[in-house]
């Protein structure tokens, strides 16, 4: 009977009661390991290089490592630098995109610097070979590869290919695998040549496996140097019988017209029949992607069948959640943080005075009388004889911490062993979220990912509920549940942060107050601002502050008539306050705090100041690493303040002076005077520094004197002038010392291309005319474009000729093409100097800051973008009327998820409410102690109940008088009252 009704379904319905929708979404997820193979094989082929590295080579290098020492500190100097740039990318996953991009990158000016510099050709490698036949055959690889997929989409939109093969390649991985078949071919040219070995001369792979055997195993009472000085012979061997042997041109004649011929390997030149062993290897690598590609396309319809239940439910267990990262405070290329600036200069300067939201909320009331507004005021909790409930604040930053937080609060119970007892916390009746519920911006992607989505793994929301869907008459209760008073499950009620207001709380609005369930928890809240009535007298207002930290007009009405018809207003209770906690701020930290007046001097924070200051110094070791997109904007502005300043062509008599103190002495007033050069010549570097003033000025809380903060701001600007002026002078040095000693400017913008065209008819013969062809056929862009790719590639060349060109002529010669190229190459380089130095410089103002003038804490912590040490407070309602509150804290937030076995073995029914289950929450830590086990108290306090005396029926109030009392204060809007 349910296979006929099954069969009668509608192909839509089938799919939807399968959950087909989701099996795309799994299959076709990207997988989350970044696409590193080139990274992978260009490990394995510098390992090969060292291998194969000759004797001859190696002794060379040992011995004339002396006679060179002044270049080799240049090369100490050079690989320095360049690792301190690329520090945050080793062993570490930054955006797969963006970490690629720098590799290659940073590999791409390296070698042009680097080979530049002398000493690797007197020691035998000569990298211009190897250099030159690397662009030509990436070029000639780039260019093949795109017609290839220009005919293969070509071939799909006709239909002469499966449908299945849509998907188009991604550009980047293109150029990857161009580049890492480039440097194969360079590294069996830079150690087997093109040489061919004659037919009469071959030998067979057995006798040259036999020979290979005894060259390694004779004079086996040798040390390991005799070893290393006979490699060359069995790299020899190896290139001689197992790469030459590759056929000649009568063995494949429709491609004789099309190959590059090799090197005689009698005399050690001349052209033969034989084919290029480069030229074999590279078309070996085209054809293994081209036949890999198509088979991967033609036989895609296996990755995109669709699965059982069971085959789909068992994928499913296998994925890991995909929590978003730390917000990343000092990203100079998210667009969120552009959108969150943008937002709140439109919110502060339209909205605000002139259209708020809370005002709408307030005229679309429908009852008059506010106080007695089941819109805004809540009593249903009111008749329980205790109650427990959680606070929490500023939850929407990264995935892990917020989920490890909610898995905490949905627990049933939590047992937790503090001074030798054990106590069990139930799970909190009412959840109170205060504020910012998303960074940076409330926009529908940062409230699904980073504030919904772990809640939702946490405690689920009902089978049936729909998150899509707009809730019009709240609250909307469960099927059974009559009332809100009846709903026996956990409830939340949250006031909206000032990041909620970026956008004029639409989002919030649209997804908390129109919104039935956060994860399992129930929302029956219908306005911004509440008040709720608790057991045994005790009270929270849920105020909603803006972006202007006030309450509005009819806000403020609807708590003042309720405090005349509910509460009684309470006096002195100000004065008696002798121990203030405040909970969720980075302004724990802070030495003594005085509030209205009175004075409170810190006696114990969490996290302890001795972690807070270890934690702090992360500014000055981990700033770059945990914010490496401030790079964008930290170079470019180190560039704008001296690009006035480029090129200093009478940097060389710095050198001139004796003495090593001379010369630091006239490093130095070379600097003085390029500073006042700025202040009395230049444009650009000018209003750079001027700019740079007034952000470091503004910068600067505003609780220091208007003198402190001048003073504050000028030195932290004059550290960033400094070191940019400093690196753009070791710069200048670096390339007069190479042009002094003929490195650099020699010839002209295209040396290293004209020096390829002299040895190439004499390395890769050419006799069937392959070059002249291809030059005709494609009308001179075939040696255009690597003549061109040749002179990008050699940055150093193009900026040392057109710095010379400057120094001899003025700038005024050049075209303006010319000027853009010269200040272009100069950023290149430039920019990777500088990027690690101003995050450096940045971080340590930070960690001052916060040690030395007690300022810049939210920018200082929110720079290490650290997801440990998160709290939230539990707070017991007792029959008595006394309010126990515990902080329950997590010291580490593990980052590694798996599937909680307990969660997926636990029975499900249908429509079974995720807050009857044991196990609610769906992950646990895969390494390490997980939330559960990890929890401790770190703060417990007791306001104990006091007499009321009510003056007006039915409201009543009490005040901590006794000694020792204590009131708990959040930092965000919003308090508890009796």
């Amino acid at each position: 009977m349910g296979k006929e009704k099954l069969h009668k379904q509608p192909s839509g319905r089938l799919i939807e009661s399968l959950k087909m929708e989701r099996m795309r979404n799994i299959l076709t997820h990207r997988y989350p390991y970044p696409h590193e193979h080139s990274r992978h094989f260009i490990i394995a082929v510098f390992a090969c290089w060292l291998f194969f590295i000759s004797s001859d080579n190696l002794q060379n290098l040992i011995m004339k490592l002396d006679k060179n020492f002044k270049w080799w500190s240049m090369y100490a100097c050079l690989i320095g630098f360049f690792y301190f740039f690329s520090s945050p990318f080793i062993r570490k996953t930054i955006k797969p995109n963006y970490s690629n991009f720098n590799r290659w990158y940073i590999a791409w000016i390296f070698l042009a610097a680097l080979y530049h510099l002398p000493s690797f050709q007197s020691m035998g490698l000569d990298l211009r070979m190897n250099l030159s036949l690397f662009l030509t055959i990436y070029i000639s690889s780039l260019i093949f590869l795109m017609v290839f997929h220009i005919i293969f989409l070509g071939l799909w939109y006709l239909g002469f290919v499966s449908r299945m093969a849509e998907k188009k390649p991604e550009m980047l991985t293109i150029i990857q695998n161009c580049a890492v078949i480039s440097i194969a071919c360079c590294v069996f040219y830079s150690h087997c040549g093109n040489r061919t070995v004659s037919r009469d001369k071959s030998i067979d792979r057995r006798t040259a496996s036999w020979i290979v055997f005894s060259l390694w195993t004779k004079h086996d009472d040798n040390t390991l140097i005799s070893r290393l000085l006979r490699m060359h012979k069995f790299k020899e061997q190896i290139c001689s019988s197992w790469f030459a042997p590759v056929g000649s041109a009568s063995d494949y004649p429709l491609l004789s017209k099309w190959a590059i011929y090799g090197e005689l390997s009698s005399n050690g030149s001349g052209s033969s029949n034989e084919i290029s062993p480069v030229y074999s290897l590279w078309a070996t690598f085209m054809g293994l992607y081209i036949a890999n590609y198509v088979i991967e396309r033609s036989t895609g319809w296996v990755l995109t069948h669709p699965l059982t239940i069971s085959e789909y439910e068992k994928l499913k267990k296998q994925l890991k959640p995909d929590f978003e990262d730390m917000v990343p405070w000092y990203s100079g290329t998210s667009t969120d943080l552009f959108k969150t600036v943008f937002d709140l200069m439109i919110s502060v300067t339209l909205f605000v005075g002139r259209f708020d939201m809370r005002m709408m909320q307030a005229a679309m009331n429908k009852t008059p009388d506010e106080a007695n507004s089941h819109d805004l005021l809540y009593d249903h909790l009111d008749g329980k004889d205790e109650l427990w409930f959680d606070f929490i604040a500023d939850t929407g930053d990264g995935g892990n911490s917020t989920y490890a937080v909610a898995r905490l609060l949905a627990q049933p119970l939590l047992v937790i062993n503090s001074d030798d007892s054990r106590l069990t916390f139930p799970r909190g009746q009412l959840l109170l979220v205060g504020g910012d519920l998303a960074y940076p911006n409330p926009s529908s992607f940062s409230y699904e990912r980073r504030f919904f989505c772990p809640f939702e793994y946490a405690l689920q929301p009902p089978a049936w509920y729909k998150p899509e869907h707009i809730a019009l008459e709240k609250p909307e209760l469960p099927l059974g549940v009559s009332e809100l008073r009846r709903y026996r499950g956990p409830q939340c009620f949250m006031i909206p942060g000032n990041h909620d207001w970026f956008d004029g709380l639409n989002t919030f609005i649209r997804y908390i107050c129109h919104k039935s369930w956060v994860g399992g928890w129930f929302l029956p809240q219908k306005k911004s601002y509440f008040a709720l009535k608790l057991p045994n007298g005790w009270w929270v207002f849920g105020l909603d502050q803006a972006l202007h930290g006030d309450i509005d007009v009819y806000q403020f009405k609807f708590f003042a008539e309720l405090c005349q018809q509910k509460v009684i207003s309470f006096s002195g209770l100000r004065e008696n306050i002798e121990v203030y906690r405040m909970c969720f701020s980075v302004t724990s930290y802070l030495p003594p705090k005085v509030f209205y007046g009175n004075k409170y001097e810190t006696k114990s924070t969490y996290p302890s100041y001795h972690d807070s200051s270890k934690i702090a110094l992360g500014n000055i070791l981990k700033f770059r690493r945990k914010n490496w997109q401030f790079d964008v904007i930290g170079g470019f502005v180190y560039f704008v303040l001296v690009f006035s300043m480029f090129p200093q062509c009478d940097s060389f008599h710095i050198l001139h002076e004796d003495s090593w103190a001379g010369r630091i002495n006239g490093f130095f007033t070379a600097m003085w005077n390029a500073v006042f050069e700025i202040l009395e010549r230049s444009y650009v570097s000018l209003g750079g520094v001027v700019t740079l003033l007034m952000v470091s000025f503004f910068f600067v809380p505003t609780k220091l004197s208007r003198r402190r903060r001048v003073l504050l701001g000028f030195l932290h600007a004059a550290a960033h002038l400094t070191s940019a002026v400093l690196l753009m002078l070791l710069m200048e040095l670096a390339i007069e010392i190479c042009i002094r000693n003929h490195l650099l400017a020699t010839s002209g913008y295209h040396t290293l291309y004209e020096w390829y065209r002299k040895v190439e008819s004499e390395h890769f013969p050419d006799p069937t005319g392959l070059r002249a062809r291809l030059e005709h056929w494609t009308f001179g862009l075939y040696p255009a474009c690597i003549k061109y790719l040749m002179s990008a590639f050699d940055i150093p060349e193009v900026m040392a000729v057109t710095r010379s060109t400057i120094c001899k002529k003025g700038i005024e010669s050049l075209p303006r093409g010319g000027a853009i190229i010269y200040y272009v190459c100069v950023f290149l380089y430039f920019w990777v100097l500088s990027t690690p130095v101003v995050s450096l410089v940045f971080g340590s103002y930070l960690y001052l800051c916060i040690n030395w003038f007690h300022i810049h804490f939210d920018e200082a912590f929110s720079s290490l973008r650290i997801a440990n040490y998160k709290a939230f407070t539990r707070l017991h309602i007792k029959k008595n009327g006394d309010l126990e509150v515990f902080t329950l804290a997590v010291d580490k937030v593990p980052k590694d998820w798996m599937l909680d076995p307990d969660w997926d073995m636990e029975p499900k029914q249908p429509f079974q409410m995720s807050y009857t289950r044991k196990f609610p929450s769906k992950w646990r830590a895969a390494s390490g102690l997980d939330p559960i086990n990890a929890v401790r108290i770190v703060d417990r306090f007791v306001i104990p109940r006091t007499p009321s005396s009510p003056t007006t029926p039915g409201g009543s109030v009490s005040s901590p008088t006794t000694p020792g009392g204590s009131v708990s204060s959040p930092t965000t809007p919003g308090g508890f009252m009796r």
